[in-house]
């Protein structure tokens, strides 16, 4: 299970920050920003952290982000090679519990780092764009850069990256020593019950 979701604190030691030398905001960091925002308001409103408005409150924020993560290609990626042993019934539960996971690891992240974020800079790439920011944690400060396709014209995120680790790199080999060691299934089973454990 700690193999599963280890923290952002301990993916932030491993490489170390490089700012990058000028900051300008255009589309897609407007877009972060918007999500991060309505995030961070329901996370802190005292009303909504009652316990007696949990669901509510988590629907709310699975709202927000499904509008903004393509979890599809993220839950494809953080698979790999195994995403293609897997019959479509099996993709579909596995994107839903990864979904779920997601949601929680990032609203936590959003609602922890509050109005304290630092929006640097746009880098587009071949086929992608990366929005580049500084977050605040316990001992310093570290990057927090997402890495977003235009589907439609709405930027939707596939890949965060802290401290230079690529989120869905690092799930991938998580999730697959956990199918090597155990089963597809136990992989699931630990997507579902750590969402819990984050939200709750």
């Amino acid at each position: 299970m700690r193999r599963l979701m280890s923290g952002i604190g301990s993916c932030a030691l491993i490489l170390t920050l490089a700012l990058p030398s000028s900051a300008s905001a255009g589309e897609a960091t407007e877009a972060i920003k918007s999500s991060a925002q309505q995030l961070q308001r329901i996370m802190t409103d005292e009303e909504m952290t009652k316990p007696e408005r949990d669901q509510e409150r988590w629907h709310l924020l699975e709202k927000i982000n499904a509008a903004r993560f393509n979890y599809d290609e993220m839950a494809k990626r953080s698979l790999g090679a195994q995403w293609s042993t897997l019959k479509e019934r099996e993709r579909e539960e596995f994107v839903a519990a990864f979904q779920n996971f997601m949601s929680a690891v990032y609203s936590r992240l959003q609602g922890a780092a509050g109005d304290y974020i630092q929006y640097l800079n746009e880098r587009p790439e071949a086929d992608y764009i990366e929005v580049r920011t500084l977050v605040p944690s316990y001992k310093e400060e570290m990057s927090l850069n997402y890495r977003l396709v235009n589907n439609g014209g709405n930027w939707r995120i596939y890949d965060l990256v802290l401290d230079g680790v690529s989120m869905v790199g690092n799930y991938r080999g998580q999730f697959n020593r956990i199918i090597q060691s155990s089963s597809f299934e136990t992989l699931v089973d630990q997507l579902r019950t750590r969402s819990l454990d984050i939200r709750y």
